[in-house]
């Protein structure tokens, strides 16, 4: 399998602001290589407005420092991870399901 993509990874976390106002931010926590593959794709209305999603499989080197609530970045685009397959320390892969187009 060849992992050719470059991603980033992001972690979201709360920041308390001076007003009291809870801030999300992103911070980053690490890059990798992977293999990127479109699974599916659909459109859905919301709000009178079409929008389109699709799920994506990346699969990178076994990792354990990713949690569901990561955030991938890959060619400028942000993808939610939904699912992170992990087999165990065994694994030379680890998959992870994501999405874009949906609320990060």
């Amino acid at each position: 399998m060849t992992l050719d993509k470059l991603i980033t990874f992001y972690r979201k976390q709360q920041e308390r602001q001076a007003s009291g106002e809870l801030l999300t931010t992103k911070k980053k926590i690490g890059r990798a290589f992977a293999r990127v593959m479109p699974v599916r794709g659909s459109e859905r209305n919301a709000s009178d407005q079409t929008e389109a999603t699709a799920n994506y499989i990346f699969w990178v080197a076994y990792r354990t420092d990713l949690i569901e609530d990561d955030v991938i970045e890959w060619q400028g685009v942000e993808y939610n991870i939904r699912f992170i397959e992990d087999s165990g320390q065994g694994s030379i892969y680890l998959p992870l399901t994501a999405e874009r187009g949906v609320a990060i």
